[in-house]
């Protein structure tokens, strides 16, 4: 089952672990590109539009659905095998997105070199990073566009969930180290030198 079955696999890890799971949309191929030739993917629910493409709950789930329950986890991911796995932030974290150039390593080296505690952080493509922190308000300033805060009632993507660019996530520190607060964490990344500053 592991090899046939990696986002059931996964998704039951997750809720063992005390992290309550429901599936999410996810890619789907729609064609080549007419230049380049390279796939394109599309959200599953079909729409060429969706404002969030493979991080939206699929039918009529519900954040509320979220489950660590064997039982719901099999059923849910044996009539979604390709579902990606969502989980409800604020239950046990929330989430803070980064979008930079640079290495990952190097922003994480930055980070722990000027006193910064950075728990689990999650790869989810080039140039993007997901810090898990623990839940709560975070402020998040305006003119920063690199910096999304994710919290109550939306959603926090987990390994191995697939975005429409093809990238697959990846943990880059792991869930279990200890979640940090997030201000200090949004501050230090706000202030985070251009990568060539970062040495």
């Amino acid at each position: 089952m592991q090899d046939l079955f990696p986002l059931l696999n996964a998704a039951f890890d997750f809720a063992l672990g005390g992290v309550a799971v429901v599936p999410s949309h996810y890619p789907v191929p729609r064609g080549e590109h007419p230049c380049s030739g390279a796939l394109v993917l599309e959200c599953s629910c079909g729409n060429l539009w969706c404002a969030t493409p493979a991080r939206h709950l699929i039918g009529a789930y519900r954040l509320d659905d979220a489950s660590t329950a064997a039982a719901d986890v099999c059923r849910r991911w044996m009539a979604h095998p390709d579902g990606n796995i969502a989980t409800p932030a604020g239950l046990l974290f929330d989430s803070v997105q980064f979008h930079d150039p640079g290495d990952p390593e190097q922003v994480l080296a930055w980070l722990e070199g000027h006193g910064v505690t950075v728990g689990p952080v999650l790869q989810a493509g080039p140039g993007s990073l997901e810090f898990l922190v623990k839940p709560g308000p975070i402020r998040v300033p305006q003119t920063h566009g690199t910096l999304t805060y994710v919290g109550h009632g939306a959603l926090v993507l987990l390994p191995p969930s697939r975005t429409v660019g093809d990238d697959v996530l990846a943990w880059l520190r792991p869930l279990e180290a200890e979640l940090p607060p997030g201000d200090p964490l949004v501050d230090a990344l706000a202030q985070l030198p251009d990568p060539l500053d970062r040495l």
